[in-house]
């Protein structure tokens, strides 16, 4: 169910959110405060050109809580539609404010994705950077599809540890379908499909 809080703009299909960092930030401890489930769809001009072609995608993002808009371009068009305050939300500077939020919100993360060993120094950079921080767990589930025994045992091993957020690195459009097809059974109130900020140099500069 996509966030009635914050403005959408339609461009090319894409109903974008009209959002500032702090408004992300906002949003995302209203719904953990309140223990419901969205996913929030990072997006840069590539995902909205995707969402061109593919109607299912374009469905899948604007059904996200919050379409927030990754990239300069996509910032300007919102700017030049009224939207003033609009800021850009990229992916690896998200994840760092929810981390430093979450110093005094007690926010509990899970780090999904990347290849073998990247969640893991990722985490590691940031609890260099926030020694305080609640990591609740990371996985590198493999880049093929999983089979059924493979997803079931991911989501049981997501749900057991109770994050707050999970951070999915899963690359554009599988991060965004991912979190689609498993907003009903991951026991999770926020989503956030980051594949970018995986890279922890990128993330943690």
């Amino acid at each position: 169910m996509a966030s009635e809080l914050h403005p959408r703009v339609n461009i090319l299909g894409v109903n974008v959110s009209a959002v500032t960092m702090e408004e992300v930030l906002e949003a995302m401890a209203g719904w953990i405060a309140r223990g419901e489930r969205r996913y929030v769809c990072v997006t840069p001009s590539h995902t909205v050109m995707d969402c061109r072609t593919d109607p299912e995608l374009r469905r899948i993002v604007n059904a996200a809580g919050l379409v927030t808009p990754d990239g300069m371009a996509i910032v300007w068009l919102l700017r030049w539609r009224g939207h003033r305050r609009v800021e850009r939300v990229y992916g690896p500077d998200l994840v760092v404010s929810a981390c430093a939020r979450s110093l005094r919100e007690g926010w509990r993360h899970f780090f999904c994705g990347g290849a073998p060993g990247v969640a893991e120094r990722l985490t590691n950079r940031l609890l260099e950077r926030f020694p305080n921080l609640a990591v609740a767990g990371t996985a590198a589930p493999p880049f093929r599809p999983l089979s059924a025994d493979e997803d079931r045992h991911l989501v049981e091993a997501i749900n057991a540890t109770c994050p707050d957020i999970l951070w999915v690195g899963l690359g554009s459009p599988k991060q965004e379908r991912w979190m689609a097809e498993h907003a009903e059974r991951i026991q999770v109130p926020v989503m956030v499909g980051v594949g970018a900020a995986f890279d922890p140099a990128t993330c943690c500069r």
